[in-house]
């Protein structure tokens, strides 16, 4: 984003944090009206839709990275069940879903209820943290909203 940002020389506050950045970017380029800015966020959608159905087919590096990613103070080698909320009209809104009651006592529900011979062998998952490797048990559910 930034570099087509450049090449297009749409400014934006350089000096803000990255998410700030990224807002103010996707905003700026929504609104240009010029093909080539029509062009980019169409690529752009394409290519995170693209990324969300291949991680949905293979959470396991997703699973990994929630893991190896915790800050020294959260750390915790637990068993997790994670859900990852997508809101596949307005991605950037996705973190909202997490006040829709209805679609997630639906889902995880839905989910408990298909899965209650689970194979807890295939949810083993070994992740490394701190040059130390630890294993676990983790599932990811999906929810998505179109």
């Amino acid at each position: 984003m930034k570099k087509f940002a450049r090449q297009q020389n749409i400014h934006y506050d350089k000096n803000a944090n990255k998410k700030d950045i990224f807002s103010e970017l996707l905003t700026r380029i929504l609104e240009d009206t010029s093909n080539e800015a029509k062009e980019f966020i169409e690529r752009f959608h394409r290519i995170r839709k693209e990324i969300i159905r291949t991680t949905i087919e293979n959470p396991e590096e997703l699973i990994k990275w929630f893991y190896e990613e915790q800050g020294i103070r959260r750390f915790d080698a637990a068993n997790r069940f994670f859900l990852v909320l997508i809101d596949s009209k307005n991605l950037e809104d996705s973190w909202k879903l997490k006040r829709n009651k209805k679609l997630l006592h639906g889902k995880i529900n839905e989910f408990l209820d298909n899965n209650k011979e689970m194979d807890f062998e295939k949810l083993k998952i070994s992740f490394n943290w701190q040059d130390k490797t630890y294993t676990t048990y983790a599932t990811i559910l999906f929810i998505i909203k179109d």
